[in-house]
């Protein structure tokens, strides 16, 4: 019994001796399946993984590019260099506006360190010259400028809400301004995704507004959700929005 079975494994390795264009044939059907089954693996086994960035931006309005980065840039970039979990630094400077971008290595708590980045921009900012406006009329003016390309000359701001702050410890303090003007929104695509309008009298009406809730970090948290159409705004932003409603109405 044992002696057939050894002859039959010779057999069938004879016939890739005896024929070696067919087991090369079989060979590559293989690595064909293989490489087609891995084109369609599921997302979940091979995620997208965003590295964690940084960004810092300062306005020196009326500077020439090189005053930008003697004066500015160059200040800031050292002083960043210490960041802990800093993988890369890079920074560009032009004409009253200097930019900083941080890449951070893997494993980094990203709130962890933009908190450490902002404690060390603040202490800072005394080596900085004195015509810097870190004011934040003047941030949210060059973020929305520089994210959508709103010209901040267009904008009428006609109050501030409260500071709001985030379940990552950000501080945000909204400024309501009314545009002057018409306006084609010009995303900058390393931060805005997409650009939507919402009517006014849908963010006002506070029926509009439910509560829902999740686990995050072990901890079961609630907020608000203030839908339209296919878009799902929610959290931080639903807050802020609430608030304008709420100050509307008083």
């Amino acid at each position: 019994m044992s002696i057939e079975k050894r002859a039959h494994k010779a057999g069938f390795a004879d016939i890739f001796v005896a024929r070696p264009i067919l087991g090369l044939v079989l060979n590559l059907l293989i690595i064909i399946a293989g490489l087609t089954a891995l084109g369609s693996v599921d997302i979940r086994e091979m995620p997208d993984v965003d590295q964690p960035v940084l960004s810092v931006r300062t306005t020196y309005d009326g500077a020439v590019a090189s005053t930008v980065d003697t004066e500015v840039t160059q200040v800031l970039e050292d002083a960043l260099s210490a960041l802990d979990g800093m993988s890369y630094i890079e920074s560009t400077s032009s004409s009253g506006s200097s930019r900083i971008t941080i890449d951070l290595s893997d494993g980094t708590d990203v709130d962890v360190a933009a908190n450490e980045a902002r404690e060390i921009v603040s202490n800072t900012l005394r080596s900085l010259p004195d015509d810097i406006d870190d004011s934040l009329l003047a941030t949210a003016l060059r973020e929305a400028e520089e994210e959508i390309g709103l010209d901040r000359k267009q904008v009428r701001i006609i109050g501030t809400l409260p500071t709001h702050e985030t379940v990552t410890s950000f501080q945000v303090t909204p400024q309501v301004g009314v545009i002057d003007g018409i306006f084609d929104p010009v995303v900058e695509e390393g931060e805005v995704a997409e650009v939507f309008t919402v009517p006014l009298a849908h963010v006002l009406d506070l029926d509009n507004y439910v509560i829902e809730g999740r686990r995050w970090r072990g901890q079961r948290r609630h907020y608000y959700v203030v839908p339209y159409g296919p878009y799902y705004i929610w959290g931080a932003t639903a807050r802020m929005l609430r608030s304008l409603a709420l100050q509307v109405q008083q």
